[in-house]
């Protein structure tokens, strides 16, 4: 592997350069074409049969640009599922569904509450939380849904 790489080597340990990591986009085609490179080769590692354990790919969308930027990468590289949340407690539950966007980007999405974690067994919400709605933690409301999958998520434009 070339120096200006990152690299994790077969005992786990990291090497880690300041170096070039590729070759800078001319334009959005060259870098759409990088990121949809770029998940794809993360989605096929973690799908490999020769891991000790395979991961399928989950898209979590909404009606934002970064969830439907990332699971349009997802469903490109062979993502087929996704999650996204209503919000029980609005006027209309459904104003950030990504259910519409999941059609058009062909993925089977469901819809979950995303205060569903306060039903769960003895969990409560923190009680200085500014911003539980800007943070995963309706994701503890759908764990049973994430086991043995890699989650793609446009959070905070990650």
């Amino acid at each position: 592997m070339p120096a200006d790489c990152n690299s994790i080597d077969g005992r786990g340990r990291t090497g880690l350069s300041t170096g070039a990591a590729g070759e800078v986009p001319r334009d959005y085609a060259s870098y759409r074409a990088l990121l949809g490179e770029a998940v794809a080769a993360v989605l096929e590692n973690a799908a490999s049969p020769a891991r000790s354990r395979s991961y399928r790919p989950l898209a979590m969308l909404s009606r934002g640009y970064d969830a439907s930027a990332t699971a349009a990468l997802a469903s490109a590289a062979g993502c087929r599922e996704a999650i996204t949340f209503v919000d029980s407690r609005r006027p209309d539950p459904r104003d950030d569904s990504g259910l519409a966007n999941a059609r058009i980007l062909s993925l089977e999405c469901t819809e979950h509450d995303r205060r569903r974690y306060l039903c769960g067994g003895g969990r409560s919400e923190p009680e200085f939380a500014l911003f539980t709605l800007a943070t995963p933690l309706s994701l503890a409301g759908v764990e049973d849904r994430l086991s043995s999958r890699i989650l793609v998520s446009g959070h905070f434009g990650d």
